[in-house]
């Protein structure tokens, strides 16, 4: 995402001359296309051209959500929970996800076209659905479940969210828009 204020482009996703969305590469160090085979995105990176600095927007949510600002201490009266039970909570979320998570031995094909010979399952699962959607600032509370269940890893899989087995359900089985 261009990162420079001053650029009439500022908060831009950064793309090639065809206008696709570009990644910066683990391996090389080099922006390219976000869905080619073998790259792998760099959450963290920085990258500079044109005098513009262009960084992933994960690295900007990181950095923003790091802040004191919504440290538990500084959002626990507005929660009505105790800043103690958010990192307590915080903690018991992480350590099921990445401690208890499970493999199955199940040849999968991710969106790249890349084959992976296992998959991997995280115990923890959330729902949103219109509850949560119609009441005022809904949305929000449901893109914050959603970018949480993102960063653990629980979409699309085994013991998270979304799809019943069997697993794992192929790229292009979801369902399209209606047209016309």
């Amino acid at each position: 995402m261009n990162s420079d204020e001053g650029s009439p482009e500022f908060g831009l996703l950064m793309r090639d001359e065809d206008g696709k969305e570009l990644v910066i590469d683990r391996v090389t160090g080099k922006p390219a296309a976000f869905d080619t085979p073998g790259v792998k995105p760099d959450l963290s990176a920085t990258y500079r051209v044109a005098g513009v600095t262009h960084r992933p927007v994960f690295h900007q949510m990181a950095e923003r959500y790091l802040s004191d600002e919504y440290a538990p201490e500084a959002v626990a009266e507005r929660c009505g929970i105790p800043a103690g039970r958010i990192r307590a909570i915080v903690d018991e979320i992480a350590r099921v996800a990445f401690e208890e998570a499970f493999e199955l031995d199940i040849e999968w094909t991710d969106f790249r076209g890349e084959t992976h010979k296992k998959m991997t399952g995280r115990p923890v699962s959330f729902h949103a659905m219109r509850g949560i959607s119609a009441h005022a600032n809904g949305f929000q509370t449901c893109r914050a479940l959603h970018t949480l269940q993102i960063l653990l890893g629980t979409v699309e899989v085994p013991g998270g969210f979304r799809f019943k087995p069997p697993y794992p359900k192929p790229a292009k089985a979801h369902p399209k828009p209606h047209v016309g």
